[in-house]
């Protein structure tokens, strides 16, 4: 699909119907921030995600959550010099989704000329 000026009703529709194709999970902002921070750095303790994110502990709690029931990350423990610690993981599964959610959004992005 080529670049193009968005203009008939064909063209709108096909364009709606590819964002509604996105990935509901990964559609929010805060969730495709979480991935990106684990898809860029790798696994990060959960302290370092909330650092690195500015999302509120709550937020952060809810988001990871929705991750894991959606099966994108895995939470586990992990014992330090300073006490337990949680640990969070992008799994295969949310790697290929982050990376699919990224391929479309590039594709349509390619295909609108504003």
């Amino acid at each position: 699909m080529s670049q193009r000026k968005v203009g008939d009703k064909e063209d709108i529709k096909q364009i709606l119907e590819e964002v509604r194709g996105l990935d509901p999970i990964l559609s929010n902002p805060s969730r495709l921030l979480i991935m990106t921070i684990l898809f860029t750095f790798g696994s990060q303790y959960e302290h370092e995600i909330q650092k690195l994110s500015g999302l509120s502990w709550g937020a952060l709690f809810s988001h990871l959550k929705a991750l894991e029931r959606a099966g994108y990350i895995r939470k586990y423990r992990v014992l330090t010099l300073s006490g337990p610690r949680n640990m969070i993981k992008a799994t295969s599964r949310g790697i290929e989704a982050y990376r699919n959610f990224l391929k479309k959004v590039l594709k349509l992005t390619s295909t609108i000329k504003i």
